[in-house]
Order: C-alpha cells, then structure tokens, then sequence
C-alpha cells in the first residue's frame, strides 16, 4: 500500500514537475515572441528613417544644382545687361578698368555657384551621417535581440534544470518516505 502511494506521489510530483517545465518554456516563447515583434517594428522605423535621410541627401543636392543654375543664368543676364550698358555709352569692353569689372563680375559669380554647390553638399553629408548613424543604430538593435534572446534561452534551461531537479528531489523524498513507511528503511 505505501508502495503504492508513493508511486502516485512520484508520478504526481513527475507530472507537476512536467507542467511548470512547459509553462516557463511557453512563458519564455511568448517573451521572446513579443521582444521580436518590437524589435521589428523598431527596425521598421530605423529603415523608413534612414531611407528618408537618403532621400533628402539627394533632394538637397539637386536643389543645389538647380539654384546654382539659377544663379548662374542670373549672372550671364546680369552680365550680359552691363555689357550692353557700357557698349550703348560708347564704353569699350575689351580692356582697362570695364574688362576689370566684367572679370570681377564673372569670378564673383563663380564663387557664388561655388558656394550653392557646397552648402548643398553640406546639407547633404549632414542628412546621409544622420542615416548611417540610423544604420547603425540597427545594427546595435540587432544585436541587442540576439543578446537577450540568448540570455532568455539560458534563463529558460537554467529555471527548467532547477524544476527538474526540485521534482527529482521531491520525488526522492517521495520514494524515501514510502520505503521507510513500509519499514524497508528505518
């Protein structure tokens, strides 16, 4: 009789033992599932980010071209109208302090040009930095999802060693008390 109560025991304590096992493994699966789904959506809104810096690294240089453009067909036409200016005085363009002028004029325009060009290049270094610093912002994301995906798994194996060997033990102390109620051990 006592043999027979402790084995109930031991398959009660077995079965208990089972059922914690698979409840801290489906507890753990669930984490890890809801850890993923918001990683993914940080890295969704790491991705639209840095897509967005790209593209307006790209507008920004294209605006740059397109006001150096302007800027360059407003000094050919500003140019062109002290041309005239002078010529209708009877002024003569192709030397002295007129052809010093014209020269002036144009450099100064060259730079202006030049200085368009490289505030929208500026611009758009800015803006590609900030989505490589997004990209790299990911990458530590992902990182981060491996690490505490790993140490979720060896939580997990630590807290189901630690119920296997609580059951094992109760099962033991199960088992004893049995055997030392039927006087096999005294």
């Amino acid at each position: 009789m006592c043999t027979v109560a402790s084995a109930v025991s031991l398959i009660v304590t077995a079965v208990g033992t089972a059922s914690s096992m698979y409840e801290r493994k489906e507890q753990t699966r669930q984490a890890e599932k809801a850890a993923e789904q918001e990683s993914a959506y940080q890295l969704g809104l790491l991705e639209t980010e840095k897509a967005k810096n790209m593209e307006e690294a790209q507008r920004a240089l294209q605006r740059g071209e397109i006001e150096a453009e302007r800027q360059r067909r407003n000094a050919r036409r500003g140019i062109g109208d002290v041309r005239s200016m002078l010529s209708a005085g009877g002024f003569e363009l192709d030397s002295g302090s007129n052809l010093s002028l014209l020269t002036e004029q144009a450099e100064e325009n060259q730079y202006e040009n030049s200085l368009i060009r490289y505030q929208a290049a500026t611009e758009a270094n800015r803006l590609q930095n900030q989505a490589w610093q997004t990209q790299g912002a990911q990458w530590n994301l992902q990182a981060q999802k491996k690490l505490a995906s790993s140490a979720a798994r060896s939580n997990l194996n630590y807290q189901q060693g630690k119920s296997l060997l609580t059951g094992m033990a109760q099962g033991g102390l199960a088992i004893y008390s049995g055997l030392q109620e039927s006087g096999k051990i005294k």
